[in-house]
């Protein structure tokens, strides 16, 4: 069907799909790498927690994460991870609790909270924001002389990031 040119040249262009594959896979380790360690240095952070659904595949739990670098505020996605139950709050405390101690965050650091309002998120008694604080996993802006201050300092960054 093809000669030896062509076949040639078709080698080559899977070589370099597969070479692009892993350099793209060693970038993003690299940045991953880069967000812990700047994690680990921040003094506080706030977490941000999506779930995603789609009818083909399980849900998913997306965690970012805010703190503040070197002279500004900084904003990365931190892990997303399946839900393998059905979007239970014990399973996305139990992949956020095993991500932070697995690299070894300071969980006192850690002073808010947002959530996308997935009911197992928001439940008072059973949700995810329940056993955090139930556990006290996770100090809360409530909790802190310094929480006005900073919810404005937030609100402040992120609005100028989207207008």
């Amino acid at each position: 069907m093809c000669g030896q040119k062509e076949a040639k040249k078709l080698n080559s262009v899977l070589l370099l799909a597969r070479i692009s594959k892993e350099q793209i896979s060693t970038l993003a380790e690299n940045m991953k790498e880069q967000v812990i360690f700047a994690l680990k240095q921040a003094i506080y952070f706030a977490i941000k927690l999506v779930e995603t659904s789609d009818f083909s595949s399980p849900s998913q739990i997306m965690v970012y994460v805010r703190y503040t670098g070197a002279d500004k505020f900084l904003e990365e996605l931190l892990f997303s991870s399946p839900l393998e139950l059905r979007s239970g709050e014990i399973d996305i405390y139990n992949k956020i609790k095993e991500y932070f101690n697995v690299q070894k965050f300071k969980m006192e650091n850690g002073i808010s909270v947002s959530l996308d309002g997935a009911p197992a998120m928001l439940g008072h008694i059973n949700g995810f924001l329940a056993l955090l604080k139930k556990n006290q996993i996770l100090k809360l802006l409530t909790e802190l002389s310094i929480a006005r201050p900073l919810c404005q300092i937030f609100r402040v960054y992120i609005g100028s990031r989207h207008g």
